[in-house]
This record gives structure tokens, sequence and C-alpha cells, in this order.
């Protein structure tokens, strides 16, 4: 799946393009994944948020050249979870 360009979201390319696939069902995908979507979209759409667009980026760049596959789309979204948890870990 290709990155899009024009998506309706104003998000991180990567958590944007998971969003939408899942949201117009590009994907098929279960009750849970759609209410997961509207969770990460009322949490993202906080004011007081900040997504740290190089440490995703990062994530994903470094490690590529080292591994013969790209990741999908959800692995890509993942980032952003992984990067939110790490956070709260550190600031608890």
């Amino acid at each position: 799946m290709k990155q899009k360009s024009n998506l309706p979201y104003k998000y991180h390319p990567y958590i944007s393009e998971y969003m939408y696939s899942v949201e117009s069902g590009e994907i098929r995908s279960c009750k849970e994944q759609k209410q997961l979507m509207a969770l990460v979209r009322k949490t993202l759409d906080d004011p007081n948020v900040y997504i740290d667009a190089k440490a995703i980026e990062d994530s994903v760049k470094i490690p590529e050249p080292y591994f013969p596959f790209k990741l999908y789309a959800w692995q890509r979204f993942l980032m952003l979870a992984y990067m939110e948890l790490d956070i709260k870990i550190m600031t608890v």
C-alpha cells in the first residue's frame, strides 16, 4: 500500500494512511479497529497533544536498511502508540 498524499486527515502521514484505510473500508477491519480510530482521533485532536514527527520517522527509517522488507501501514501506525507509551513511562 502506497502512502497517499491527499488524505483527509491532518496527522502524521503514517497515522493518516492507516486511519483512512480503516475508515474508508479500503482494508477489512473489525468494529474494535473502527472504535480505535475514533479514540485516536479524539486523543490527537486535543490541542495539548504533540506529535513528534521526527521520532516517528526515525523509528521507521533508521532500522529500514537492515531489513529486506518494508513495514505495513498498520505497523507504521503502531509507532505512534509505541512512542506515546514510551513517553508516559518516562514521565511517571
